[in-house]
């Protein structure tokens, strides 16, 4: 790394961008100690066990500001401002001036608004739930993995349970001679075929 009196500026990308958005901007600059950083799975492979959380990328920043050996002059744009306000929190040392820029933590932020947004369109949905009689569901977590696959099943297995028992219902609710009539098998055999894929679906073991 090109360090200039001592001091050097390092550019932390933001997500999904690689260390390539920042040619054009550095390409106008006078100043030529500046270094942009490759984080890893972004356009560099990442080391052998990375878990590619925050606070991994924050430690891998501080890894690479820790060769320099001098503090620096750091920056980062969207993610990039919200790694390197993390590293700037936890190592002062390492940081000279910390410039950030579109980190979503502003609560005017435009991804804070659409969380918002969300929030209010989980809310009309569970309030139509509601309304039409069906279960309210539980809180899915939006990362693959066993906690998410298996609070997925079992909510659909619930959802099915549900639909059999209404399907069922209705069946019980109509007049004898619906019963009687030539609907009335067809029906019963689409009850069974629901209870069938439920009976599956509670097999299943993790």
């Amino acid at each position: 790394m090109t360090r200039l009196n001592g001091k050097t500026a390092v550019l932390v990308h933001g997500v999904p961008d690689t260390h390539r958005v920042w040619e054009r901007g550095r390409a106008q600059l006078t100043r030529k100690d500046v270094v942009a950083l490759a984080l890893p799975g972004f356009d560099n492979p990442a080391p052998a066990g990375f878990t590619s959380t925050k606070e991994a990328y924050a430690d891998w920043i501080i890894q690479q500001l820790e060769t320099i050996g001098t503090p620096v002059d750091l920056v980062g744009p969207d993610w990039g401002c919200m790694l390197t306000a993390r590293v700037a929190s936890i190592r002062p040392d390492l940081v000279r001036t910390w410039t950030g820029i579109s980190g979503p933590i502003d609560f005017g932020y435009a991804g804070m608004r659409s969380q918002r947004s969300g929030k209010r369109c989980e809310a009309a949905r569970k309030r139509v739930l509601a309304s039409k009689g069906l279960p309210q569901l539980p809180a899915i977590s939006t990362m693959p993995g066993w906690p998410r696959w298996t609070a997925s099943l079992s909510t659909a297995r619930e959802l099915i349970e549900r639909t059999v028992e209404e399907m069922q219902e209705y069946f019980d609710e109509r007049s004898e001679e619906w019963q009687e009539g030539e609907k009335a098998p067809v029906f019963q055999e689409r009850i069974d075929e629901v209870q069938a894929m439920l009976d599956a679906m509670s097999e299943l073991t993790f």
